[in-house]
C-alpha cells in the first residue's frame, strides 16, 4: 500500500532564496510515515499502550532539487517486504509540481520501551502495511560505514532540553542539525544532494554535551558524534 499526502510548505520549511531546508525534508518526510502507521492503526502512542515503538537506525536521502516555495508537494510512503524480523524497512519519494526531486529510505526497528531491546515483529504488524515491492532507491543494501583512525577536527556540541523528545533520548531529526553546527564555514556553506544517518546507541535526557569528530573522505563529509567516549551516531554530507 503507499500511502501519499498532499503537503503545503510553512514559513519554517525554507532557507534563503525560497529553497525548502534538508531539515524540512526530513522532517516532513518522517511526519509522513507516522501519518502512515497511524492510518493503520499502529501510530506512535498506539505503540506506547503496549510499551513499544518504532527508532529509526538509518536514514538515506537522495535529492535532485530542492522545492521551492509555490510549488505543490506530494509525498509518497510504503513499507518494503521485511528480511528480517527484527528490521523494518521504508521508503519515501517526494514530488514536487509532478517530478520527483527527493528520493529516501529508512529502516527501522521496534523497541521494547520497558527492557529497552529490539523486538521481534509479529506477522500481524507487518501485514497491516501491505508491502510493496519496490524501492525509491536502487541499492541492495546500505553501505556499511567506518570509524577513520584520525579525524580532521572536532568540535564540542552543548545540548539543550528541547533536543530530547518523549522518549527520554534525542529526536533522530535532532542529529541533523548538530552535525551542521558541528561543520567549519566552509564545509557548512556546500550543497547537500546525498544525506545518510546512522544511529548506533542513544543520547539519553541529561546528557549536557556531545563531542562531534569530522572527516573529509573523498568528497564526503563525515561527522561521528560521541558522548562519554561511545559513538551514538554518523551522519554523512554530499
Amino acid at each position: 500500500m503507499i500511502y501519499s499526502r498532499d503537503y503545503h510548505l510553512e514559513m519554517e520549511d525554507f532557507v534563503a532564496g525560497g529553497k525548502m531546508s534538508l531539515y524540512g525534508i526530513m522532517k516532513n518526510l518522517e511526519n509522513t510515515g507516522y501519518k502512515h502507521s497511524e492510518s493503520v492503526g499502529d501510530g506512535v502512542f498506539y505503540g506506547h499502550e503496549l510499551n513499544q515503538a518504532w527508532v529509526s537506525i538509518d536514514w538515506l536521502l537522495q535529492i535532485d532539487e530542492y522545492p521551492t516555495c509555490g510549488q505543490k508537494i506530494v509525498m509518497d510512503t510504503w513499507s518494503q517486504p521485511c528480511t528480517s524480523a527484527a528490521v523494518a524497512a521504508r521508503d519515501f519519494i517526494l514530488s514536487a509540481d509532478g517530478k520527483v526531486v527527493v528520493r529516501a529510505t529508512t529502516r527501522c526497528a521496534l523497541v521494547d520501551l520497558k527492557e529497552g531491546r529490539p523486538m521481534r515483529m509479529s506477522k500481524e504488524i507487518l501485514e497491516k502495511y501491505q508491502p510493496e515491492d519496490k524501492k525509491s532507491i536502487d541499492i541492495k543494501r546500505l553501505e556499511r560505514l567506518e570509524v577513520p583512525e584520525e579525524f580532521d577536527y572536532e568540535k564540542e556540541i552543548l545540548l539543550r532540553r528541547n533536543d530530547f523528545d518523549y522518549n527520554g533520548h534525542i529526536h533522530n531529526l535532532n542529529y541533523l542539525p548538530l552535525a551542521l553546527e558541528a561543520l567549519n564555514d566552509e564545509d557548512y556553506s556546500k550543497p547537500i544532494n546525498t544525506l545518510r544517518i546512522s544511529y548506533k546507541s542513544a543520547i539519553k535526557a541529561g546528557t549536557k554535551s556531545l563531542t562531534c569528530k569530522c572527516k573529509k573522505i573523498q568528497d564526503r563529509q563525515f561527522i561521528f558524534m560521541y558522548t562519554e567516549g561511545e559513538l551514538r551516531c554518523i551522519v554523512v554530507l554530499n
